[in-house]
C-alpha cells in the first residue's frame, strides 16, 4: 500500500480526546492488573513532523465499530442531551437497527460486517475454531482491509476483531490483541505506531470517580473470600470496567497518532467497552427484572454502581467527538454495533458457566445500531426495508464508488444517501473480490498465550 494517492471516502470508529495512566498504573505488558510502572509515553513530534501533519491527507470516511452498543439506549441518550456528539451525527445523518442475522456472537458479527459474507462462506463461526480462540487465520474470505488497498484506497484500521494477527498488504493495520502487551509489536508496517505509548494516563482513582462512587479495594483477591458479595463487585470493576477502559484508549490514542501521521483514505475503528461493562452492571442500571427473580440487590450498590454504563456510553460519545477532527470535514461516517443489550437474571443460576460467569447480568439481544452522517447523508432518511450486518460492506464499497460483488450478500444502503451522491455513483458489479491467495488454505496460527485468552473467553461466558 502507499501512502499518497488521493482520498476516496473515510472509514473511521475513534477516540482522540482519550486521558491516559499515569505513574502507578496497570502496565499492559502485565498479564495481571495489579499497579505497577506505567509505560513511558512518547517524546513531543519534531517541527518538521508537524509540517507533515499540516499538509497531510484527511480520511474521508470514518467507520466506528462499537461492540453492545444498544440502539434504544442511544436513543434515549441523544434524545436528553447526555450524548451531544452522536446526537449531532444523527441530526446531520440518519439512524437506523440493524436486524442481527447471523446471531449475535461478536466474532461472527464483525467478521459478516468486514467481509459480506455469512460464517458458512467466512470461516468464522465463534469464539473458538476447535480447541483455540479465533483469529484471522481461520478466516477464508477477503475482508474490507485486504480489499481497499488494493484498489489504491490508504486504510488504516485498529481494534477490529479478529484481525490478529496481520496480514500483508492490508494497509496500517493494528490488529485487535495489539493492546495487550505481549502483541504489541503486532502492527503493520512495523513501526508505525507503538499501542503501548498510548496507555490512559490517569490514576485508578481518576477512573473511577468517572463511573461509580463504589469503595473499590485495589487489593480485593487478597482481602475478601469468593464468596463474599463484594468480591463480585470488585471483580467486575477490576475485569469489566478498568481493563476495558485501557483497551478502548489505547485504540483511541494509536488511531489519533496514526491520523496524524499518515495520508488516509478511510479510517476503521473499533471499540468494546460499552459490551464489556452491560455484561457486567445491568442488575444495578436496571434492577427491577433481577429483583423480580429474588436477585439481592442493596440499594446502596444501586446507588453507587447504576450509572456505569450511561457513563459508559457518555465516555464514548466523548471518543466519538475526539474522531471527528482525525477526518475530513465532508467525511462520511458509518458507526454500528453488532448487537444490543438487555437484561439476563439467568445468569446467575446457570452451572454450565464459570463463576466468573455468573457474575454477569446483561446480555446480547438481536437489534444494533447503525448511524450514517455527512453531507452526503439523506437527513432522517428511512431504509427500504430490513438493514442486516451483510449490507455494511456494501455500503462501504458504495461510497467509495468501488464495485459491487455478486457474491457478497447484502446490498448498498443507497436510499440513505442524496440524490446528487447516488448520481454520482457507477453502480459497477464484478463477481467476487476473491483471490487466489484467499481461496488458498492457510495454517492456523496459535500463540502461547492461547490457553489466557480462553479463561477470558470463559470468564464472559462466551465458551464454557
Amino acid at each position: 500500500m502507499t501512502l499518497r494517492r488521493l482520498p476516496s471516502l473515510l472509514v473511521a470508529f475513534l477516540v482522540a480526546s482519550l486521558p491516559t495512566f499515569a505513574a502507578g498504573e496497570p502496565d499492559p505488558r502485565a498479564t495481571s492488573t495489579d499497579e505497577v510502572t506505567a509505560t513511558p509515553q512518547k517524546a513531543p513530534s519534531s517541527a518538521p513532523a508537524a509540517a507533515r501533519r499540516a499538509d497531510r491527507k484527511k480520511a474521508k470516511i470514518l467507520l466506528i465499530g462499537i461492540d453492545g452498543l444498544d440502539p434504544e439506549l442511544v436513543r434515549r441518550w441523544t434524545k436528553d442531551g447526555a450524548m451531544p456528539n452522536l446526537a449531532k451525527l444523527i441530526d446531520a445523518g440518519t439512524m437506523a437497527e440493524i436486524d442481527c442475522v447471523v446471531g449475535t456472537s461478536s466474532p461472527v458479527v464483525w467478521t459478516t460486517v468486514a467481509t459480506g459474507v455469512p460464517p458458512t462462506l467466512h470461516g468464522i463461526t465463534g469464539f473458538k475454531i476447535g480447541d483455540d480462540p479465533v483469529n484471522s487465520s481461520h478466516r477464508s474470505f477477503p475482508t474490507f482491509w485486504t480489499i481497499l488497498p488494493d484498489r489504491g484506497i490508504d486504510l488504516a484500521t485498529l481494534g477490529w476483531m479478529v484481525s490478529w494477527p496481520s496480514e500483508d498488504d492490508t494497509g496500517i493495520m493494528v490488529p485487535d490483541r495489539a493492546w495487550l502487551g505481549r502483541f504489541h509489536e503486532d502492527v503493520r508496517p512495523k513501526g508505525v505506531v507503538e499501542p503501548l505509548h498510548h496507555v490512559p494516563h490517569m490514576r485508578r482513582e481518576e477512573i473511577l470517580e468517572r463511573f461509580t462512587t463504589f469503595p473499590f479495594d485495589p487489593k480485593y483477591a487478597k482481602n475478601l473470600s469468593e464468596d463474599d458479595p463484594r468480591y463480585s463487585v470488585h471483580y467486575l470493576i477490576q475485569h469489566r470496567l478498568l481493563k476495558i477502559f485501557r483497551r478502548d484508549g489505547i485504540y483511541a490514542g494509536a488511531a489519533r497518532e496514526v491520523a496524524h501521521e499518515n495520508d488516509l483514505d478511510v479510517l476503521a475503528v473499533y471499540f468494546q467497552g460499552p459490551d464489556y461493562v452491560s455484561h457486567g452492571f445491568w442488575q444495578w442500571f436496571e434492577p427491577e427484572p433481577f429483583q423480580k427473580k429474588d436477585w439481592n440487590i442493596p440499594q446502596e450498590q444501586i446507588d453507587a454502581l447504576g450509572d456505569v454504563i450511561p457513563a459508559y456510553y457518555r465516555h464514548v460519545d466523548e471518543i466519538v467527538g475526539g474522531l471527528l477532527p482525525l477526518v475530513d470535514d465532508d467525511a462520511l461516517v458509518i458507526l454500528l454495533s453488532d448487537h444490543g443489550f438487555q437484561p439476563a437474571p439467568a445468569w446467575r443460576n446457570s452451572k454450565d458457566y464459570s463463576i466468573e460467569a455468573r457474575f454477569l447480568s446483561g446480555n446480547h439481544r438481536k437489534k444494533a445500531t447503525l448511524v450514517l452522517a455527512g453531507p452526503q447523508v439523506a437527513k432522517g432518511a428511512p431504509a427500504d426495508g430490513r438493514i442486516t450486518h451483510f449490507d455494511i460492506l456494501p455500503t462501504l464499497l458504495y461510497a467509495l464508488d468501488l464495485p459491487q460483488a455478486r457474491d457478497h450478500r447484502g446490498r448498498p444502503l443507497e436510499e440513505l444517501f442524496t440524490e446528487d451522491f447516488r448520481g454520482a455513483r457507477k453502480k459497477q458489479t464484478i463477481e467476487t473480490y476473491v483471490t487466489t491467495d484467499d481461496a488458498s488454505a492457510k495454517p492456523t496460527v496459535r500463540s502461547e498465550h492461547d490457553v489466557e485468552i480462553i479463561e477470558e473467553l470463559r470468564s464472559l461466558g462466551y465458551v464454557q
